[in-house]
């Protein structure tokens, strides 16, 4: 698969706020990962491992709250190894192409770090039936030896929260989970 096929599936899967894992059923390396019991700890919350794969160089991890399933979370981080991709600020701009491109377009910040090369994306988007609102926030960085690695916080509201969820992602709100994807990442530990 050529890297601009490659990077329009990931661009897919990040833009349309909808974690892919949700219609994948568990294979068995799946079922053995959740057996680890890997977790990550982020915004006061410990995730436990939900869904693992890996495909041609391109590993993922998702994490959710244990009490929570695929198809219906309230909060998820994700790791993400892109062995093919190396430029975060390229990806990150993809990605906002993609966010414009929505009707209505997502507001989105896009920060990015010139020392470091790591950027930052965050945004909201919603399904086309409304079913629920899901604030993203993405941490891209350059892999040492190639590569890009990605984390994910999502964080979703169904039903009539939904108003009072976009309500509450504020700027204080981002800023605080801003800082702490920058302070902590979100690397699983066993």
């Amino acid at each position: 698969m050529s890297i601009l096929s490659r990077l329009g599936a990931v661009l897919l899967l990040c833009v349309a706020g909808i974690v892919h894992a949700d219609d994948a059923a568990p294979t068995g390396d799946q079922a053995n990962a959740a057996e680890t019991k890997k977790t990550v700890e982020f915004d006061g919350q410990t995730l436990v491992l939900a869904y693992e794969a890996d495909s041609d160089g391109d590993t993922i991890q998702e994490f959710i709250p244990a009490d929570e399933t695929l198809d219906s979370w309230t909060s998820l981080a994700a790791v993400r190894e892109h062995a093919e991709l190396d430029d975060p600020q390229e990806f990150a701009e993809k990605v906002v192409e993609q966010l414009e491109k929505r009707d209505p377009p997502a507001n989105y910040e896009l920060l990015a770090n010139p020392n470091t090369g790591e950027v930052i994306l965050n945004f909201i988007v919603w399904p086309e039936d409304l079913a629920y609102a899901e604030f993203n926030l993405f941490r891209y960085r350059p892999k040492e030896g190639g590569g890009l690695t990605s984390y994910q916080y999502a964080l979703r509201a169904y039903g009539d929260d939904k108003e009072k969820f976009i309500a509450g992602m504020d700027a204080e709100k981002r800023a605080k989970l801003i800082a702490a994807i920058i302070e902590m990442g979100a690397h699983p530990s066993e």
